[in-house]
């Protein structure tokens, strides 16, 4: 975005009169200060959406929104069976040794 507007200017300030040069750079730099201050305040607001991706926001809103129709209790959760993940073995076991 930054970029973009950058080569607007470029080409703004090549094509216009050399009186208005300067309103173009100034319109430039309010412009690039009025972003900054946007993404500042929504970053103040609302920090996680900075960080947070696609996953993360259906995996919390699931049950809000419906996608998800049952809550596992803690007893329900503590019932399962697990399972290892046989490409994990490498890793736990560490190079060169033998399951």
């Amino acid at each position: 975005m930054v970029g973009a507007i950058a080569l607007i200017t470029i080409v703004a300030m090549w094509l216009c009169d050399p009186q208005q040069r300067i309103t173009v750079f100034e319109i430039t730099v309010a412009v690039l200060l009025l972003m900054v201050f946007g993404v500042g305040i929504f970053a103040w607001a609302r920090p996680k959406h900075l960080v947070y991706g696609e996953t993360g926001h259906r995996a919390e809103f699931r049950l809000t929104m419906g996608t998800e129709t049952h809550e596992l209790e803690p007893a329900e959760v503590a019932n399962m069976t697990g399972i290892s993940n046989p490409s994990n073995q490498n890793v736990l076991l560490g190079q060169g040794e033998k399951p």
